[in-house]
């Protein structure tokens, strides 16, 4: 969804979106305003350009138990994003499974399962809806 805005005079501002792929944001500072790259009417200015929210689950494998408190506190950093959250101690394997539901733009998923597969005895892979 592309969110538009514009001001027709300095004391108005006026909203336009359009449903498509990215949000995009947009500054006015006084009465200046430039048009840049993206931008489709006259006094625009693009400053933000945010992808689409997708919906994905992140299952991750602590197989290191001293790794628990690392998980939990990044977790904790990306918690404006998750929806839910479930663990299973599988102790006949000595391994705990982890599985969160996200919602969140695609660069963050992927940041999010990228820094948990770096803790060392987590393994971490995102599945995400398309």
């Amino acid at each position: 969804m592309y969110l538009f805005a514009f001001r027709k005079r300095p004391e108005s501002v006026f909203l336009y979106a359009q449903a498509e792929n990215p949000v995009i944001g947009i500054l006015f500072q006084g009465n200046h305003c430039q048009k840049n790259a993206g931008a489709s009417a006259p006094g625009m200015e693009v400053v933000m350009e945010m992808e689409e929210e997708r919906v994905a689950i992140i299952g991750i494998f602590v197989r290191d138990t001293a790794a628990a408190g690392e998980v939990n506190s990044l977790l904790h950093e990306f918690g404006d994003c998750i929806i839910g959250r479930m663990g299973v101690p599988y102790r006949e394997r000595s391994v705990s499974i982890i599985s969160i539901i996200v919602c969140a733009p695609s660069g963050r998923i992927s940041a999010l399962s990228g820094r948990l597969g770096r803790i060392r005895g987590i393994t971490a892979r995102a599945m995400q809806v398309v």
